[in-house]
């Protein structure tokens, strides 16, 4: 499996269903995300730059998606976390900063009662 940032396209409905939003990291097959790296609709997770997000202001603590069940959460739960929680989990991949992240994550069911 590799991992890639979606990028060319508004969003990519996977076989399951699922959504992926712009700007998302997600894991495919090798031949898979070459092929979406070579159409330029991806670029690498592990390029320079990908997967911290960018904070602005001096905020103490920050709103994440959990990207996998871990001592943070459930997948897809919204969280508050430190800055230094939040580039662990960036650079562990169990939590995304991205404001579309957060904003995808807000819009399931489950987190609608924590609005």
């Amino acid at each position: 499996m590799k991992s890639v940032m979606l990028i060319a396209l508004v969003a990519l409905t996977t076989a399951a269903g699922a959504s992926i939003a712009k700007d998302a990291s997600f894991e495919v097959p090798q031949p898979e995300a070459d092929d979406l790296v070579a159409a330029g609709q991806a670029k690498p997770a592990d390029a320079a730059g990908v997967g911290k997000t960018e904070r602005k202001g001096k905020a103490a603590t920050f709103r994440a998606r959990v990207l996998t069940d871990c001592a943070h959460g459930k997948a897809n739960d919204v969280v508050t976390v430190t800055a230094a929680e939040l580039d662990a989990g960036e650079s562990g991949g169990t939590l995304d900063g991205a404001k579309a992240a957060v904003a995808y994550a807000m819009s399931l069911e489950q987190n609608k009662a924590s609005e």
